[in-house]
Formats: structure tokens, C-alpha cells, sequence
């Protein structure tokens, strides 16, 4: 064996030591990552901007700021979140909202979603927009920062009153 040959084989041996691992399944996809994180309903901030015509109409926007606790309660982050109104009656009752979220983790990045979510008017919903979400939605994750930069999948959202609960499963 050649010298040349020997270092090549060293340092693709060094290289693969101490290259990062990525936890994987045996097809060499990483492994789907999973995070529940929970919002209550009394520690919510939002508001909004009546656009066009007063009431509900297209081009309303809507916001929401939260803090964003895990399953033992303590407040490790925020969710926020922004709506436009794109559709005011898609034939079935509901609107159409393109919106997009931004959960922010303390010292471990965020996770940014965007989507297409139906909420419905409602005579209980006080605040603008009048409207209360479908009970779940799904958006697709669509990157992140930090220990998720890189990340693809899904946010699930299931409204609950006061809790909401946010699934978040994922790969980088």
C-alpha cells in the first residue's frame, strides 16, 4: 500500500469518527421529531386591522402573541401568530385565512409555519375578527432557526378553551 493510500484511508476513517450523526431509521431519512408545547387562552395578546369595508372582509388581518409553555407548564417560549382574510365565505360557512407562525423556544431557535386555515363567525367570539378557528388545523412547518433550521413537517393545532395544544412533528 501506497503512503498516499494510507493517509487517504486515515483521514476517511477521522472523517466518518468525528463527523455529527443524525439519528436515523434504516433507510437513512432522520428520524420525525416530536414537540407539544400548550397556550392558554387568558394569557393571549391579539388585535387586528380592519381592512376594506367594515366587518369581516378580504385583506383583514389579524395577530396573536402568546407565551408558550411544555407539558409541565412552565413558559418556555412564545407562539405568535399572523391571519389575512383571503376568502370571507368559502361556500360552506367558513373563511379562508392564510396565516403564518412563528414559535420562538428559549436558547433552541424557532419553528415558522405557513398555511391556509377556516375559522368560522361566531356570536361568542367578542374579539376581532368575530371568528373562532376550526377546533384543529394542520400547517406544514416550512423551516426554522437555531436546533431547527432546516426542519419539514407539520404543526397540528387543537383549540381548546382555555388550552390549546400545539404538535409539532418534524425532521432536519
Amino acid at each position: 500500500m501506497t503512503i498516499r493510500r494510507v493517509v487517504g484511508v486515515a483521514c476517511a476513517l477521522a472523517a466518518l469518527l468525528v463527523a455529527p450523526t443524525t439519528a436515523s431509521v434504516p433507510d437513512g431519512k432522520p428520524r420525525v421529531k416530536r414537540l407539544t408545547l400548550f397556550t392558554d387562552r387568558s394569557e393571549t395578546e391579539n388585535g387586528g386591522v380592519d381592512l376594506g369595508p367594515a366587518g369581516l372582509s378580504k385583506g383583514d388581518v389579524y395577530v396573536q402573541a402568546n407565551p408558550v409553555r411544555n407539558k409541565d407548564g412552565k413558559v418556555v417560549g412564545t407562539y405568535d401568530l399572523s391571519c389575512t382574510t383571503i376568502d370571507e365565505d368559502n361556500g360552506a360557512g367558513q373563511v379562508r385565512q392564510l396565516c403564518d407562525t412563528a414559535t420562538s423556544l428559549r436558547r433552541r431557535g424557532q419553528i415558522v409555519t405557513t398555511g391556509i386555515v377556516l375559522a368560522v363567525p361566531h356570536p361568542s367570539a367578542t374579539r376581532f375578527p368575530g371568528l373562532l378557528p376550526v377546533r384543529r388545523f394542520t400547517m406544514p412547518i416550512v423551516g426554522g432557526t437555531g436546533k431547527f433550521r432546516g426542519a419539514r413537517g407539520v404543526l397540528q393545532r387543537t383549540f381548546g378553551d382555555p388550552r390549546t395544544t400545539l404538535r409539532f412533528r418534524y425532521r432536519r
